[in-house]
């Protein structure tokens, strides 16, 4: 059996977690920073259709995709569980350092802090695809 659509939905996750992971600053900056600090829309916009892109091919994958049936390669299983780890540890040292550096700077507003969740949410399950992927890879079944 061909798993074609599984490894095409998870090409459209990575896309969009890198899409997001590149224009991470930048839009971190415009969501959470005075506006006159450096605005870049472009950048929220390429961060929202990312994050987009992501939750689209992960809510495919989840619900209409089963996971592989994979050979045990248990170097690559903990190989992808640590870039699992890494892709949400990033972004979330950066969300903290930009809040404890420059708290008193930072401008809540709700559609801000909805798309700066949004843009969390998606990395997140960016790293259970690749944990559900790492697990089938490490195991015998």
């Amino acid at each position: 059996m061909t798993y074609w659509r599984y490894w095409m939905l998870l090409a459209g996750q990575l896309s969009g977690a890198v899409i997001i992971l590149w224009n991470a600053v930048p839009a971190y900056r415009s969501l959470l920073l005075d506006r006159s600090s450096e605005p870049t829309s472009s950048s929220i916009l390429q961060v929202s259709l990312g994050a987009a892109l992501l939750l689209v091919c992960w809510q495919l994958r989840y619900r209409k995709v089963p996971l592989p049936v994979l050979p045990q390669r248990w170097l690559l299983g903990h190989l992808i569980l640590f870039i699992a780890r890494f892709s949400m540890i990033l972004p979330g040292g950066l969300f903290s350092v930009i809040v404890f550096l420059r708290f008193e700077q930072i401008s809540f507003s709700s559609p801000n802090m909805a798309l700066l969740f949004g843009m969390l949410f998606a990395l997140f399950c960016f790293t259970t695809e690749l944990e559900r992927l790492g697990r089938r890879l490490t195991t015998t079944e």
